[in-house]
């Protein structure tokens, strides 16, 4: 086997594993903060206890699409279990921050969509 076909699997495996990561943060996120909330793009972080997946906590609107980050879920990469994550008052909270700083933009969008 030479190092190109090493680095292939290296990369798909790595592609895959970011997958499995990204179904189990949207899963958490679902079940947790309800259906206004999705992981985004997983992240591996390098500690010196190992290594971990870190997944941005995304505000999403019907209409809009993503409004902001409101938090990390942070996963295992040997178990896909979750480590830790943002506390759900704390997400629900910085969502409806969100929410109002944006409103005229939520509304609009809205608006748009149901135009239609």
């Amino acid at each position: 086997m030479n190092g190109s076909t090493t680095a292939k699997r290296s990369v798909r495996s790595h592609t895959k594993l970011r997958d499995e990561v990204q179904s189990v943060s949207n899963g958490y996120c679902l079940r947790t903060y309800g259906d206004a909330y999705t992981g985004a793009t997983p992240r591996s972080l390098s500690l010196p206890a190992g290594t971990i997946w870190v997944v941005p906590v995304m505000f999403n609107s019907a209409g809009y699409g993503p409004v902001g980050e409101v938090g990390i879920v942070a996963v295992d990469p040997r178990t896909l279990e979750i480590l830790d994550a943002t506390p759900k008052h704390e997400v629900r909270a910085a969502g409806a921050r969100l929410a109002r700083v944006k409103r005229d933009d939520l509304h609009a969008a809205f608006r748009r969509a149901r135009a239609t």
